[in-house]
């Protein structure tokens, strides 16, 4: 699942260097979330029907709420929901309307009452350094638990030549036991030092006449702040047992 700058990674609650509140992407199955509150002016403080899917909304300026849902089909389809004091309105997004930092959707073809073009720009706040670890494997010795057999008062493991002979035997019992020694793929932990940086995120939307698209029906613009990013990150150490 692809986002920018937004997804909340898990790495990230194991961070000993303090995070900053208001992360507003959440990973929600298969789709990412971000909900970026804001304002709409509209062309002469005049209100206008948004309608999509046989639903709509009267548009008036004032306080406005987007939230747009990147899923990842076949799981999840995308989508954008405009919330206002008078409702909400939810609008399927078609394919190609998410574009790195667009959003484009042609209301003529999709049934909705505008058009709607938006783009957001992220303006950095500063570095961090942060660490965090983890799983890996390496080869050595530590302990497992691997498969036996067990029949007529013996215990095979895949180390004696009986042992595929026991596996297909019906009055050989599977289990599994834990054994100290040399394998190819201990589970162990790695460390890595992590650049990270704080941005904010500003939209800019707007809403125009699918009949003529150089008139604005309105504008909305909008700030999330307080968002964190991976910039890079360097092992510091081998794999090692936990």
């Amino acid at each position: 699942m692809k986002t920018t700058g937004l997804r909340a990674p898990a790495f990230l609650t194991r961070l000993r260097a303090p995070i900053l509140p208001g992360v507003i992407a959440l990973l929600q199955g298969c789709a990412t979330t971000w909900g970026v509150p804001g304002a709409i002016t509209t062309t002469d403080e005049r209100p206008f029907y948004l309608s999509s899917a046989g639903k709509g909304l009267l548009i008036e300026p004032g306080r406005m709420k987007l939230t747009i849902v990147e899923g990842q089909l076949p799981f999840a389809s995308s989508r954008l929901e405009i919330e206002t004091g008078r409702g909400k309105l939810v609008i399927k997004l078609p394919k190609g309307a998410l574009a790195h930092n667009t959003l484009q959707i042609f209301g003529a073809t999709h049934g909705l009452s505008a058009d709607i073009a938006g783009t957001w720009t992220d303006h950095p706040e500063g570095q961090y350094q942060g660490s965090t670890t983890q799983s890996c494997t390496y080869s050595g010795y530590c302990t497992q638990n691997i498969e036996v057999r067990r029949c007529f008062g013996e215990t095979f493991t895949s180390e004696d030549k009986a042992f595929r002979k026991a596996q297909q035997h019906p009055e050989c019992k599977a289990a599994y036991e834990a054994r100290y020694g040399y394998f190819s793929n201990c589970n162990g932990q790695q460390h890595f030092r992590m650049t990270m940086e704080r941005y904010r995120r500003t939209y800019s939307v707007e809403f125009l006449d699918p009949r003529q698209q150089s008139k604005r029906l309105g504008r909305f613009e909008g700030t999330v702040g307080g968002l964190v990013r991976e910039l890079s990150r360097e092992a510091t150490g081998d794999c090692r047992g936990s």
